[in-house]
């Protein structure tokens, strides 16, 4: 029996050593980088030289990068806006979609849906956006009151103009169109009631006269104040007369204005009075 265990015993040395020498399968695995250690707010900076023109170049390629990804999404919000149907996913518009699956808020949603509408009216802003040339800030202001007509100017004030100096620059043109085109309606809105303006007469079965007629805005104001104040002046001339209702004293005064021309028919053609002073210094 005893050389029968000095042969187990002279194997165990040999499967030690046989399990020494097998290969570990994970020592073929690159080791792992270290991890830094998360910064301290309140630690001193580090004293290494930091090469700030290249970070400011790397941020300024990396807001042109935004922008131009920011304008793929909008064209494709535009064309999805155009062509999809919102009632598929129980949606009640684009926006509402774009809020519901892309995590954006109602009000964001919208305005990108408004300015991706506008970006395929505006095709020299959209290119420059496509190519990082502007942000999306300077986008919005231009789309607020760009035209054909004014684009390349916005797109050039936008080229030299902060994001800040180009949004009220445009609020400030907005403004001054939002004036104009209310001038211009005003202007429009007198014009078609001078086409319309018109008086008729009609003699009743006692032979009396029912009349009536229209006038735009301000050439009422001139016949209104002219009639009241002939039968204002009508009214002082005789103090002891009963008062009367107004609808009869008007009548009354246009009845004045109307003698007072007969009277003088040719009093528009006579030249009118001139003075003239002559100072001495």
């Amino acid at each position: 029996s005893a050389p029968a265990s000095a042969s187990a015993s002279a194997s165990a040395p040999a499967s030690a050593s046989a399990s020494a020498s097998a290969p570990d399968p994970s020592s073929d695995r690159p080791a792992d980088p270290p991890i830094d250690p998360p910064i301290d707010p309140q630690a001193e900076p580090q004293s290494d030289p930091v090469d700030l023109d290249a970070l400011a170049l790397r941020l300024r390629q990396s807001a042109a990068h935004i922008a131009a990804g920011t304008c793929e999404f909008l064209l494709m919000l535009a064309r999805f806006d155009r062509l999809g149907d919102p009632d598929r996913w129980e949606c009640r518009s684009a926006a509402h979609w774009l809020s519901w699956q892309c995590g954006v808020g109602r009000t964001a949603a919208r305005e990108q849906v408004r300015v991706a509408r506008c970006l395929e009216e505006m095709p020299l802003v959209t290119q420059a956006f496509a190519e990082g040339r502007i942000s999306l800030s300077k986008v919005r202001a231009i789309s607020r009151v760009c035209t054909p007509q004014v684009e390349q100017h916005l797109l050039d004030l936008a080229d030299a103009a902060t994001a800040g100096q180009l949004e009220r620059m445009c609020s400030g043109l907005r403004r001054t169109g939002d004036r104009i085109a209310e001038e211009l309606a005003v202007r429009s809105g007198e014009s078609e009631a001078a086409e319309t303006r018109f008086l008729t007469m009609l003699r009743t079965e006692r032979g009396s006269v029912r009349g009536t007629f229209q006038l735009p805005a301000a050439d009422a104001e001139v016949l209104t104040r002219a009639v009241r104040h002939a039968a204002e002046q009508g009214a002082a001339s005789d103090p002891s007369a009963a008062p009367e209702p107004a609808g009869r004293r008007l009548v009354d005064g246009l009845l004045a204005i109307a003698r007072a021309f007969l009277a003088h028919p040719d009093a528009e053609k006579r030249p009118r009075p001139e003075v003239v002073v002559h100072v001495e210094l």
